[in-house]
């Protein structure tokens, strides 16, 4: 999944912590909480790309970037937990720090052939218990984690790791399979039944307004939090039965589905007002009729789309 930017702009790195793979390549993100800020002319911040581990940088800090430039590539099917060893020794003398991995308690694991790789990979069983590690060094602990239920794992009690080495990994949340009926589909989406009516769809769930997506699984559920430029965040949990649309890391519009289903055009009338409603109906129509042998004069659209979004406006 790639990340570009949108206008001319300066790269300002925030807290990223990264390593090059076998000392070479790309730098490569090691730890969470990191950003990409793009800065405009007067030192704004016109966006922020949050950073997760396994993720490829693209671009440099107080890089001069142009709009269209690849600002990262993210790993849309793995999250990774890489060993969190320091660059450098403490006392500042020469040679690459090298820790120890132990397991807390031997996890519950069964041996599975990757469809990708071909290779042989332990995975910790669906029925386990999670799996709690540690990595030290020179007697002190630099790193805590835990292993989930269908995590890959790649150490054994008491290998040696460095700075950079893959630990854990695990498969993010699937996006859902298209819904069938392609531009039919996309007409019903776009003329679901009013409010309290029967749905044959689940209605989606909504983002309020631009930003970056995080996922947190919450026992059964998920919390999905998206998180804006100017820092307002909207978090919602689903409900039982609601598929993801969205991974971690994904950078979403307002208006774009969080959860699979139907988007009503009521919510999407609300969260962009009646003239860009208009407009994209107004759009699909036209899509979808220019499939039909019959013509249609699509100025008539307008009587099919715009009385209804006028007449829906919010407070209007």
């Amino acid at each position: 999944m790639r990340h570009l930017a949108q206008h001319p702009a300066t790269v300002r790195f925030s807290g990223v912590d990264s390593f090059r793979r076998d000392g070479a390549g790309p730098e490569v993100v090691l730890r969470e909480g990191g950003a990409i800020e793009l800065l405009g002319p007067q030192g704004e911040v016109l966006r922020r790309v949050d950073l997760y581990p396994g993720d490829t940088l693209a671009v440099s800090d107080g890089q001069a970037v142009d709009a269209g430039t690849e600002l990262v590539l993210k790993d849309p099917w793995n999250e990774a937990v890489f060993a969190e060893l320091p660059a450098r020794r403490e006392d500042g003398s020469d040679g690459e720090v090298v820790g120890t991995f132990y397991w807390h308690w031997p996890p519950a694991c069964e041996q599975s052939v990757d469809p990708v790789t071909g290779q042989t990979v332990n995975y910790l069983r669906s029925d386990a218990p999670a799996a709690e590690f540690i990595v030290e060094s020179d007697g002190r602990v630099h790193q805590h984690g835990w292993a989930r239920p269908g995590d890959r794992v790649y150490r054994e009690k008491g290998d040696p790791v460095r700075r950079g080495d893959l630990l854990v990994s695990r498969p993010r949340p699937r996006r859902p399979a298209p819904q069938p009926g392609g531009d039919l589909g996309r007409l019903h989406d776009l003329l679901a039944p009013p409010a309290g009516a029967p749905h044959p769809r689940p209605r989606a769930r909504l983002a309020e307004h631009p930003g970056v997506v995080r996922l947190r699984a919450d026992r059964r559920s998920w919390v999905i939090a998206v998180r804006g430029a100017a820092g307002q965040v909207q978090v919602l949990r689903t409900s039982s039965g609601d598929d993801l649309a969205v991974s971690t890391g994904d950078t979403v519009d307002t208006g774009d589905a969080l959860t699979s289903g139907s988007r009503s055009h009521r919510d999407l009338l609300r969260l962009w007002g009646a003239a860009r409603f208009a407009a994209h109906a107004g759009e699909e129509l036209e899509r979808l009729f220019a499939l039909s042998p019959a013509p249609i004069d699509t100025r008539a659209l307008d009587l099919v789309v715009r009385p209804p979004a006028d007449r829906d406006e919010p407070g209007g």
